[in-house]
């Protein structure tokens, strides 16, 4: 049996069971540690008592945070922004580095126009052989019935998915990424908190501030000019935000984290230039992994029981892999191209996450992410098969940070120990930690924010937004063992 209590520090209400009535607990909203006392049937109070005697006594764990904290925000504002302290040095960009940007930025270019060129080779070719071969639709008088509806269906086929092939080809200059990868949209009115403090992280690092933050259910992290091609001269920066990543992660480490992200469009003469590579890369990688708006829609073609709707989905698809085979390639030929400015930009990136938290927290952070990222994996794999345990916050983030959890401790220890053995590859576009750790400890910075508290208390509605953005399977399959 439970009963409702009410935190008289913060005014949040929370639930006990009656077994720990007498006993101390933290509040999740203000981290008073409290005493849990009945005064009636009905009522429960939660005396808060500060005092260096209480903080000895038996203290339960901390609650798991339900629903918004109901501490003041405007407190907790002052509290976050008064966080940062001290001159930020923004590294400079030299002369060498900027020619070395400009040069994969040539190329890069030089990629796309090739694909474009590619695009119309191909509608060229298919308007070729619909006009030149119309003799097959005339052949000689005497030839079987058979024989010519074969040819005529082979003639029409062959137009057909040439058509096809240049519509799935022109589809990545115009579709947009799904939503599932863009994730969640939040506004300013429901998380002003976590909007402030980004845009005061982006004024210190000199970094663009973001016009949008999104969420979604993956352990990272990303910045970006928007999607598609035609956003290579945007300035319309758009944060990504993992909730699982959040849901790990203390407050400094979350704002080195944004930092490293905002870092990316800090490196002052040179940010365009660096935002233009990335808004190609970006284009690429999206061409080459799919999963766009269009890409859903066919899949979903497939899935339909009217044998037409089936035959054009399985049609578009294999148009769809033949474009992210082209994707592939120029890819591989861009990488080829940047690999080794690409590993700088995150170097560089892991310098501004450093200046602003420290080289201690960077290091902290760096090691905690593989267990994240790992028991993330475990957590799809549970959904795909559907024996996942069902978390007790309700949300994904909850479900990978139980996995975290759970995790053994030799596990633990086995993933630290190769992560400082391993090397960075040749043609890898980003460092491994072990190099990463080492880039910053010449640092030895200090930093200029500092907050210890957990980064979920920077929204003001973490497990709302977190079941928000918590994937279908995962919806799904939680809402199907409600019912």
């Amino acid at each position: 049996m439970t009963v409702t209590t009410l935190c008289k520090s913060c005014q949040r209400t929370l639930k006990f069971r009656r077994e720990h009535v007498g006993k101390r607990a933290k509040c999740p909203g203000c981290g008073a540690v409290t005493t849990i006392a009945i005064e009636d049937e009905d009522t429960a109070l939660i005396n808060a008592d500060l005092s260096t005697e209480a903080a000895e006594e038996e203290v339960l764990q901390e609650l798991p945070g339900r629903g918004a904290p109901r501490s003041n925000p405007a407190t907790l504002m002052k509290q976050v922004l008064g966080a940062f302290n001290g001159t930020f040095k923004r590294p400079r960009v030299s002369i060498p580095y900027l020619f070395a940007m400009l040069f994969v930025a040539g190329t890069s270019a030089a990629l796309v126009v090739s694909y474009l060129a590619l695009v119309a080779a191909t509608g060229y070719a298919v308007y070729w052989h619909s006009t030149a071969h119309t003799s097959w639709l005339t052949l000689p008088p005497g030839t079987p019935s058979r024989a010519r509806a074969m040819v005529v269906v082979f003639y029409a086929l062959l137009t057909l998915f040439g058509c096809v092939m240049v519509l799935f080809m022109l589809k990545p200059l115009v579709a947009r990424t799904s939503r599932a990868k863009l994730g969640r949209k939040l506004e300013l009115s429901d998380e002003p908190i976590l909007y402030s403090f980004i845009a005061k992280l982006a004024e210190v690092v000199g970094a663009p501030e973001p016009v949008e933050i999104r969420v979604n259910s993956s352990v990272n992290a990303a910045a970006h000019m928007g999607s598609g091609l035609w956003n290579l001269f945007s300035r319309r920066l758009v944060l990504i935000i993992g909730t699982p990543l959040v849901a790990g992660l203390t407050a400094n480490q979350f704002a080195g984290v944004m930092a490293h992200e905002l870092g990316h469009f800090s490196q002052g003469a040179g940010s365009r230039v660096v935002n233009f590579i990335r808004a190609i890369q970006n284009w690429f990688i999206q061409g080459a992994t799919g999963g766009d708006e269009w890409d859903e829609w066919f899949s979903e073609l497939t899935d339909e029981e009217f044998a037409l709707f089936v035959w054009i989905g399985f049609t578009c698809q294999i148009a769809a892999y033949l474009v992210r085979v082209i994707f592939f390639c120029l890819l591989i030929l861009s990488v080829l191209a940047s690999f080794l400015l690409l590993r700088q930009m995150e170097y560089d990136a892991d310098r501004y996450e450093a200046l602003v938290v420290g080289t201690e927290t960077f290091t902290k952070t760096t090691r905690k992410l593989m267990p994240l990222m790992l028991a993330e994996s475990f957590a799809r794999t549970m959904l795909r098969h559907r024996d996942a345990p069902e978390p007790e916050e309700g949300h994904f983030a909850g479900l990978v940070i139980f996995l975290t959890k759970q995790m053994p401790k030799s596990m633990k220890q086995e993933l630290q120990k190769h992560a400082e053995k391993s090397r960075t590859s040749w043609f890898s576009t980003h460092p491994c930690d072990a190099d990463r750790i080492r880039n910053v400890e010449r640092l030895q910075a200090p930093g200029i924010f500092h907050l210890d508290m957990p980064a979920r208390q920077l929204f003001l509605n973490f497990d709302r937004v977190a079941k928000d953005s918590s994937p279908k399977a995962f919806k799904r399959m939680f809402r199907d063992s409600e019912t």
